[in-house]
Formats: C-alpha cells, structure tokens, sequence
C-alpha cells in the first residue's frame, strides 16, 4: 500500500522487485530424458519462468551449435535424488558459457 502527503515536496519511492528468472529458484528441475541439451535446458529455464523474453544473446565461440551439445540430466540431481532447483541449473549452464 503506498500513500504520500498532498504537497509539492520531492521524496524518494523504494520498490522492490523480482525478476521473473529469480522465480527458478522455487521450480525443481525434471526431465525425463538421460539427456538434454544445453538450448533446450536454457529454452526450459525461459518458459518455466513465465518471463516475457523475447531472444537469448549468446556469444557464437563453438564450433557446435548449442542444440547438438548435450548434458547429462544426471548432474542436476544430487546424491539424495533431489533435484536442483532451475536456477542453479542456469548458473551452471552460464559458468560453461562464461
């Protein structure tokens, strides 16, 4: 709820936000596949996040497309058989992209 005084004095507004790929946080990851490749972990991440994004800009140094690289599902299940939540998965996927 926001209110201010009826006058003409300048005042500083703080609002708090949240990015839609912060959201990933709360989703778990889940695949059915042994495999997925790199694209389609980012494309998931996207769609899972119900963010409005329109491109994903990455730097062209592979000589494969980011489609043919593929990642075992695997990694993103931890000892326990609990499995990562998305967000984690983007980072890891970003350190491999730098």
């Amino acid at each position: 709820m926001y209110s201010q005084d009826y006058d003409n004095s300048l005042f500083e507004l703080d609002i708090e936000c949240i990015s839609a790929l912060s959201t990933l946080e709360y989703i778990d990851f889940k695949s059915e596949d042994v495999t997925i490749s790199i694209l389609d972990l980012i494309k998931k991440c996207i769609t899972e996040s119900k963010g409005d994004y329109s491109g994903i800009y990455i730097p062209n140094v592979y000589t494969e497309p980011l489609s043919d690289l593929t990642i075992s599902c695997g990694n993103f299940i931890d000892e326990d058989g609990k499995p990562e939540n998305l967000k984690t998965c983007l980072e890891e996927v970003c350190k491999f992209l730098n």
